[in-house]
């Protein structure tokens, strides 16, 4: 079954707007890159801030290093000064020079040794030993540890609070959004996430835009098949119920067989031209219809029509004529574009009045051939022009009109599918104009 309205109008408007920033055709690479930058710069603020803070806290609470790592680094460049003296100069003019920079090597203190059976001893070359002493070292390294437990925790309780601040923000704006994703999956078309999410983010307010836009159209979907299905059941049922009446008539008075008879073929007739539109417009609704394209000429597809139409409208008096080159070459669905060619001129043929007139003006431009087909009937009210080419609609005088409203539908969509477009527009006076652009290489 072929989709109404909203189908068409998702597939020429974008349902995800463009961000300001990005072109319409790079919208969803750049959404992604700016969703990775914002996410990016939310970890990077994140550590920087523990960072900053902990440098902070250090400073003011004037924090110094452990005295593990500082007495071990003191030690090893104490011991490596005493031991450049004692080679120097021997031991006892060593710890004469010593005293001159004891003041650098606090706490550690150098003293003769005569057994030289200290751990930090070092002897000269006369076998006089000089001894390194200064505080114990902790008993365990858990004892430093605790010394860093203070600035540790600070670090720890800043980075926890911005991480759960960063967390709680996204994770409440993706669970909006996903609730409503399954609100959707559920038929609840209404919903709508902007007034919830109130995003600040300009990403997340494209985002939201976004999501709302394609809630939108699949509402609109909704509601266009449930129209779709009530104008399809009320074609349908016309004819059927005027072959029905004709039944019972005929089970009445079997005598006016033959006058029941054309009636109930013309009857026929419709119902099986409507069902051949249906078919023809649920084939052109696919997403990806094939068509076979070929190079042809317009001239030649709209001659014949041009006879018919011209055939049709003796008896009414009306005339179709048509203005520009003898070809016009392109490439594209022969069958397509000449139903699509009938059915906007019949339309105009159905709409003009007697010894009226339905022009055809065509010209070659350089990348598209256009074709203006115009009346001299009573033309369509302004607001109804922007419905002109849904299914089922009729609009001006729907006696006149003998389809089911299907025609211009079909013409249309078969224009989009070779890249084209159409349009109304009510003629200075009276009467409609509809043109019709389709590229070249379509």
């Amino acid at each position: 079954m072929f989709l109404p309205s909203a189908k068409r109008s998702a597939r020429l408007t974008t349902a995800v707007r463009p961000l300001s920033a990005c072109g319409a055709s790079a919208i969803s690479s750049c959404w992604n890159r700016a969703m990775l930058l914002r996410i990016f710069l939310l970890i990077w603020g994140t550590i920087f801030l523990t960072l900053v803070s902990f440098a902070l806290f250090i400073h003011l609470a004037n924090w110094q290093t452990p005295p593990l790592v500082r007495n071990d680094v003191t030690q090893e460049l104490a011991l490596a000064a005493l031991a450049r003296l004692t080679q120097e100069y021997g031991a006892d003019q060593a710890l004469v020079e010593w005293q001159s920079m004891a003041s650098v090597f606090v706490p550690f203190v150098a003293t003769a040794d005569a057994d030289c059976n200290a751990e930090l001893s070092i002897a000269d070359s006369a076998g006089h030993c000089l001894t390194l002493t200064g505080p114990e070292a902790p008993s365990t390294i858990m004892d430093e540890i605790r010394t860093l437990t203070l600035p540790l925790s600070f670090g720890a309780l800043i980075s926890a609070i911005a991480a759960y601040l960063v967390s709680r923000r996204m994770t409440r704006e993706f669970s909006i959004l996903s609730q409503g994703l399954r609100d959707l999956a559920d038929g609840r078309l209404k919903t709508r996430i902007t007034p919830v999410l109130r995003p600040r983010d300009p990403y997340m307010t494209d985002l939201a835009n976004a999501f709302d836009h394609a809630a939108s159209q699949l509402q609109s979907l909704s509601e266009g098949r449930q129209r779709l299905f009530h104008d399809i059941s009320h074609e349908i049922r016309s004819p059927l119920a005027r072959l029905q009446a004709a039944i019972a008539l005929l089970e009445k008075q079997p005598q006016r067989y033959q006058t029941m008879l054309r009636q109930m073929g013309t009857d026929i007739g419709r119902l099986d031209h409507l069902v051949d539109e249906i078919l023809t417009l649920a084939r052109l609704e696919q997403d990806e219809p094939v068509l076979t394209r070929e190079p042809l000429d317009i001239v030649d597809l709209l001659e014949p029509i041009i006879d018919d139409a011209n055939f049709e409208g003796e008896r009414r008096q009306i005339s179709v004529r048509y203005e520009g080159p003898n070809h016009l070459p392109l490439t594209g669905n022969a069958e397509m574009l000449h139903r699509s060619f009938e059915n906007v001129i019949r339309n105009a043929l159905t709409y003009s009045p007697d010894k009226g007139q339905v022009s055809i003006n065509a010209r070659a431009e350089p990348n598209q051939i256009s074709v203006k087909i115009a009346d001299t009937g009573p033309g369509v009210p302004e607001e109804e022009l922007a419905n002109l080419f849904e299914p089922f609609v009729r609009i001006g005088d729907t006696m006149r009109a003998k389809g089911a409203g299907l025609g211009l539908a079909i013409a249309s969509r078969g224009i989009e599918l070779h890249g084209g477009t159409i349009t109304g527009q009510n003629r200075n006076g009276a009467g409609l104009v509809i043109a019709l652009h389709i590229p070249r290489d379509a």
